[in-house]
């Protein structure tokens, strides 16, 4: 038992575009087309409207306490090797 679709006999053939009537197939046998109507559910993405968004650079001011970090490094010169070598 086909759940989707009914069967049909001797519907017209869509397809090929000429009736699908009883047709003699040679010699004592009969053919009969059966055709089966199924339903066939389509979802279509359709363009209802659409957003337009802009994104405009603001500047707002504000304030904020900050810890301030303090560094102190020694810098001790060295000569290169070459003219430590030399002396």
């Amino acid at each position: 038992m086909r759940p989707q679709g009914r069967a049909r006999a001797g519907r017209p053939d869509a397809h090929r575009g000429r009736s699908a009537a009883a047709k003699p197939g040679g010699g004592h046998t009969l053919v009969i087309p059966v055709f089966e109507d199924v339903a066939v559910v389509v979802k279509r993405l359709i363009l209802r409207e659409e957003v337009r968004l802009r994104f405009l650079p603001t500047e707002q001011p504000f304030e904020e306490t900050v810890e301030v970090r303090r560094q102190r490094a020694a810098v001790e010169r060295v000569p290169p090797a070459a003219e430590r070598d030399t002396r």
